[in-house]
């Protein structure tokens, strides 16, 4: 198989689509911007194809006037025969630099568990002594952010996975680094536009590049495309229902090879306020 590879596709990180609705999966230092907010992802990427990944995640997001924020995530990500379980607790401090700017440092503490359920997923022949389950390590991890911005811009970096650690033998964690930045266009008194990049630097791995256009209405209802050169087309809606409820669906095209085995993947949410009148810094990112 390795000499016979002459390209490999590879798992779109759950955490760059999810951005597009809660940014602090992307930086830690984004804690706080959606205050009072409970959000439930759901990422299916693949579909039709076995063992394709599976990713659904939980986020509670909190900012006290002082302007010290933190949100705590839990992440439940299967592909294949490896099973991930996350816990995420971010911290951040929104620091105002001048009259109408903000600089955001954040810093998450990560714990994770893996298995790998080899006999169920590919196997016929469980008698084989070779085949087995594996109940992995639990490791610790520490990611790095910060995120300067006003109302109309903003620009950040991210430093993911600062300490190496071993998940199994001979196996470790990889760093990834994102860079990110976007602007927003007054079209008129109701709409706004909103093109953005993020880049996704991992180790060992090609250069990821993620571009979003967004359309909004009156900060109610929006729509956009979104594109990864060589790996995925999409477009994506968001709208915000009375009583603090806000919706989230991506619908996503495969751009590689995969588009013969399957054609779609999609991610949807839900977000709830449960501080309807929480008062946080405003920010051009259109996903928040």
């Amino acid at each position: 198989m390795v000499m016979a590879a002459v390209q490999v596709w590879a798992q779109q990180n759950p955490t760059t689509d999810n951005y597009l609705f809660n940014p602090v999966s992307i930086s830690p230092a984004y804690a706080g911007q959606q205050n009072g907010q409970l959000q439930s992802i759901y990422d299916a990427q693949w579909i039709g194809l076995k063992g394709a990944p599976r990713t659904g995640s939980m986020y509670y997001d909190y900012m006290a006037p002082s302007r010290f924020a933190f949100n705590i995530g839990l992440i439940d990500d299967q592909v294949g025969p490896l099973h991930m379980q996350n816990l995420g607790i971010s911290t951040a401090y929104h620091l105002q630099v001048a009259k109408e700017t903000y600089f955001s440092v954040g810093i998450r503490y990560t714990l994770n568990h893996t298995t790998v359920d080899l006999v169920d997923q590919f196997y016929v022949d469980k008698i084989d002594q070779s085949i087995y389950d594996i109940d992995g390590p639990w490791f610790q991890n520490v990611d790095l952010g910060g995120t300067l911005y006003q109302e109309n811009w903003y620009i950040g970096g991210t430093m993911k996975n600062m300490v190496r650690q071993a998940m199994y033998d001979a196996n470790f964690t990889a760093r990834i680094g994102h860079l990110f930045g976007g602007y927003r266009f007054g079209l008129n008194d109701d709409w706004t536009l909103s093109p953005s990049v993020l880049l996704n630097f991992t180790e060992n791995a090609p250069l990821d590049a993620n571009l979003h256009l967004f359309a909004e209405y009156k900060s109610y209802i929006g729509a956009g495309l979104n594109m990864s050169p060589g790996d995925e087309l999409g477009m994506f809606f968001k709208t915000k229902l009375a009583g603090g409820y806000h919706l989230f669906y991506q619908y996503n095209y495969p751009l590689s090879d995969l588009v013969y085995v399957t054609k779609q993947s999609h991610v949807i949410g839900v977000g709830i306020d449960f501080i309807r009148d929480a008062k946080t810094i405003v920010s051009p990112r259109y996903f928040l």
